[in-house]
């Protein structure tokens, strides 16, 4: 019979069992608590169709394995969220006549370390213009401005950044010591280190310091109450204020957490 159906599974050509080859591929599978769940569930779906002595058991064992996945699996769920935000986000369907959402706006970053030197960079090959990049620090600041320069210089020789769009881009990068050079910021990221007290420090200038009362003031915090950074601004203020956790590189991590108050 030509029915797949009704054929056994034959070993690999050059004799490799197919035991051994189900074996290979589960090292190769991230561990299942790191994402591999479905991986293995492929691999014991396939290994039925050898192992057991019918087509309609094997069948039996991948329908109880997709069952599992779709309505127990948490990283499942995560997959399926993660696949049709990203249509949904890039389908154009959903017309907003905001400059931040069609890639223009003036952009603040508050603090020129680690996260937020890769935060300015993200904005930057976004497109955005100006990306301005605050730090209290001289220091802190020049060192902040010369690893953005670099890191969009190395990307332009190796081919993930066009040269016209990182010279765009290097005269897009603004700096400053100097809180109230945000006046004019659509947007403003502060990505200083852990502390309430300072938080809420910058979140309260920043109140009187932005023009704009949609001015969306957002905090890179990932482990702060965004409701107790929020509370040291006015009230018609903090409905536009919210968490913007970038993950470390942010420039390179295309996940970022949106925490609303």
């Amino acid at each position: 019979s030509r029915r797949l159906c009704n054929r056994s599974v034959p070993n690999d050509d050059e004799g490799m069992q197919n035991e051994d080859m189900c074996d290979f591929a589960l090292q190769s599978c991230p561990p299942k608590r790191a994402g591999g769940e479905s991986a293995h569930a492929t691999v014991e779906a396939i290994r039925a169709s050898f192992e057991l002595t019918s087509f309609l058991e094997g069948m039996e064992v991948e329908k109880n394995v997709f069952n599992d996945l779709l309505y127990h699996s948490l990283q499942g769920r995560a997959y399926r969220h993660i696949f049709f935000a990203e249509r949904a986000s890039s389908s154009g369907k959903r017309k907003s006549t905001n400059s931040l959402a069609k890639g223009k706006g003036t952009i603040g970053v508050i603090g020129a370390g680690t996260m937020g030197r890769g935060i300015a960079i993200s904005f930057l090959k976004a497109g955005y213009a100006p990306v301005i990049l605050l730090d209290v620090n001289p220091k802190g600041l020049e060192a902040g401005v010369k690893y953005i320069q670099q890191t969009l210089q190395v990307d332009a020789k190796k081919g993930r950044l066009s040269p016209s769009k990182m010279k765009a881009a290097l005269a897009c990068l603004k700096s400053s010591t100097d809180l109230s050079s945000l006046a004019d910021c659509d947007l403003v990221v502060e990505a200083v280190f852990e502390n309430l007290g300072v938080k809420r420090d910058i979140f309260s200038k920043l109140d009187s310091i932005v023009k704009k009362e949609d001015a969306l003031l957002l905090s890179n915090t990932s482990t702060l109450d965004v409701d107790a950074i929020s509370s040291s601004l006015s009230p018609k203020r903090r409905k536009f204020c919210a968490g913007m956790h970038f993950f470390s590189p942010a420039h390179i991590m295309k996940l970022v957490e949106v925490v609303r108050g």
